[in-house]
């Protein structure tokens, strides 16, 4: 996902890996992002110029949503995919070209060791941009024009011609402003809510999951893990999350046997999917069992049910306190029936947030949706599952 500053990231990013090659090949050379027919003005040292010419829609992005930003049932607008087109060109010092086709042989060999922009590069090139956030990379590819089209260009262009050379850049990705629509779930799948069984024919010799419950969590909780030969002197778990840098690891307590260990679920987890992985130690040493899988359920920790007033022009400004904290880079939403209204930005880990959101009268189901894991709406302790009643939003 990136915000309408995509293009821009892209450009700039580039810019300074060709400033930094061309620089130690032809010292003094400078990098400019001008218009071709201005590309020289008031300028005779030698220089590469680096023109986004066009901006094409990507086919193959037209109709796809961003990986990751809706759950099954819901939707959400499409992405802008766009594949930017650059022209590379060279020049000399003065009238002499001599230079500038070393500069250009530079400008080239630079972006052919550099197929891809990494996220480091393009959050220091423009930090406003969150380009760098977007799981798709963006790739730097050579476009083989002919003579005849590069030809139509400099012609459009309306200047004299220089030697050049020609780049796509894709995919960029800017995210819709359109709200997504998240309908509330489904309490119960069909008949006594009976779900899916799996039985194993062979037990391998080996440490083992096959089951984590609760599959969706929240900090302090119990987790269990199942499955087989999970005994040993010594047992932990390890958890990793993408928005930490190291795993979090558990060692005591964990109580259990070869079938079943019990632990809590750490604090120190954010909201979002997790991995967790038990470590047995053996008198072989220290084995790993395959990854299972959990969510960490965001809580909200505000008195419950919520409400809210309304202000003149009848927008609510509201603060709701959260567990586990929301860390940065986090996407944070209020499902508010079936709207979904962002937060508004934070610069660090944050136990409270902010919405601000235009909305009728009235009391409305209300859930807390942090790194794609939603907090609990339905009470399953309930028979049947029903909606929890505390968990609404009252707007007068």
């Amino acid at each position: 996902m990136s915000n309408a500053l995509a293009i821009a990231a892209v450009t700039s990013t580039v810019r300074n890996i060709l400033f930094q090659g061309i620089t130690a090949a032809v010292p003094g050379a400078d990098v400019t992002t001008r218009a071709p027919d201005k590309a020289r003005d008031g300028i005779r040292d030698p220089q590469v110029n680096l023109f986004l010419y066009h901006a094409a829609i990507d086919a193959a992005w037209r109709n796809m949503e961003i990986p990751g930003s809706v759950h099954p049932g819901e939707s959400a607008q499409p992405p802008l995919p766009l594949n930017l087109h650059y022209l590379v060109t060279a020049f000399g010092e003065d009238i002499d070209d001599r230079v500038g086709h070393r500069l250009l042989g530079a400008a080239m060999r630079v972006l052919h060791d550099h197929p891809v922009l990494g996220p480091r590069e393009l959050r220091i090139a423009l930090p406003e941009s969150d380009l760098y956030r977007q799981v798709e990379r963006v790739r730097i590819t050579n476009q083989a024009l002919t003579l005849d089209e590069m030809s139509k260009l400099w012609t459009t262009f309306q200047t004299q011609y220089r030697v050049s050379t020609a780049y796509q850049i894709s995919v960029v990705l800017i995210e819709s402003r359109r709200p997504v629509r998240a309908p509330t779930p489904v309490a119960r799948r069909g008949a006594d809510d009976s779900g899916p069984t799996a039985v194993p024919d062979v037990v391998p010799p080996f440490p083992t999951l096959d089951e984590v419950s609760p599959a969706a969590a929240a900090s302090g909780d119990e987790v269990v893990l199942r499955g087989h030969h999970l005994d040993g002197p010594s047992v932990r778990l390890r958890f990793t999350h993408r928005a930490l840098v190291a795993p979090v690891l558990v060692g005591s307590p964990v109580d259990g046997d070869a079938d079943e260990l019990r632990a809590p679920l750490p604090a120190a987890l954010p909201a979002g999917a997790v991995t967790v992985v038990a470590l047995v130690t053996l008198a072989s040493g220290e084995l790993s069992t395959n990854e299972g899988q959990l969510t960490v359920v965001p809580t909200i920790t505000s008195a419950l049910p919520l409400n809210a007033a309304r202000d003149g022009s009848g927008v609510v400004t509201i603060t709701i306190d959260v567990s586990p904290a929301v860390v940065v880079d986090q996407d944070v939403l209020l499902l508010v029936s079936d709207r979904a209204i962002p937060a508004e930005p934070f610069a660090a880990p944050a136990g409270s947030l902010t919405f601000s959101f235009a909305i009728a009268p009235g009391t409305y189901p209300v859930r807390l949706r942090v790194g794609g894991a939603d907090s609990l709406l339905i009470d399953r302790a309930a028979l049947p599952p029903a909606y929890d009643p505390r968990q609404r939003l009252v707007v007068t």
